[in-house]
């Protein structure tokens, strides 16, 4: 299995240099997860966050913690510590070489690309951002 993993960042107008996160993870049974989270906002603090939600959920991968229940508690993270007043996107692509698949977890606006073979495809659903809605659930 070959695998190749992109990202571009769009420069934001924001001094404070960004507020996204990028890690690539070794997940317990095999394969590498690629999480990316951007908080909502400008300024330091936001910036700090978006780092900090992509740390704490590679951790809880190379864990053991399935994709889709990440999301949830990073939310729950963001709810307590932060009181609810902080918005992240969080993606999450897991490639599993024990299992030979390919699976993602969004709580993201920003559209999915994957491209193989044949075709490229695109995962645009919108879904809530982490940290101010109640009961939040990510796209898998």
């Amino acid at each position: 299995m070959k695998i190749l993993v992109g990202m571009a960042k769009i420069n934001k107008n924001d001094p404070a240099g960004g507020s996204d996160g990028l890690e690539v993870t070794e997940r317990p049974g095999g394969g590498i997860s690629i999480l990316m989270a951007d908080s909502v906002g400008n300024g330091r603090s936001n910036q700090d966050i978006g780092h900090l939600v992509a740390i704490k959920a590679a951790l809880l991968i190379s864990d053991g913690v399935r994709d889709a229940t990440v999301p949830r508690a990073i939310h729950d993270y963001l709810q307590v510590d932060k009181g609810g007043k902080v918005a992240v996107m969080l993606t999450i692509i897991s490639i599993d070489t024990g299992t030979q698949t390919l699976s993602f977890a969004r709580n993201s606006s920003c559209p999915l690309f994957i491209r193989h073979e044949f075709a490229v495809d695109c995962h645009d659903e919108v879904g809530a951002p982490l940290g101010i809605q109640k009961n939040v659930k990510p796209i898998v």
